[in-house]
């Protein structure tokens, strides 16, 4: 049953009002995925130079596109 006094604003699906500043991601994300795409990095040309197996390689790679597309992501619905 859904609430019949539920007031516009904390619908989700209703946009928030043309004033309201938008809605603050987590403190520590940002910093976490920099973390993770720089260990990302350096593990990725430490596992090519050291001829590591082709599965670190790849998941290491994974994990720096991951982190990087991430970032863009956030960096793209912030403008």
């Amino acid at each position: 049953m859904t609430d019949p006094y539920a007031l516009p604003e904390h619908r989700d699906d209703v946009p928030a009002a043309p004033g309201r500043p938008p809605r603050a991601a987590p403190a520590g994300r940002p910093a976490l995925l920099w973390s993770a795409l720089v260990m990302a990095l350096v593990l990725n040309a430490l596992s090519s130079v050291a001829g590591w197996p082709l599965p670190v390689q790849l998941a290491t790679g994974v994990i720096t596109l991951c982190c990087a597309a991430l970032l863009i992501a956030r960096r793209v619905r912030r403008r």
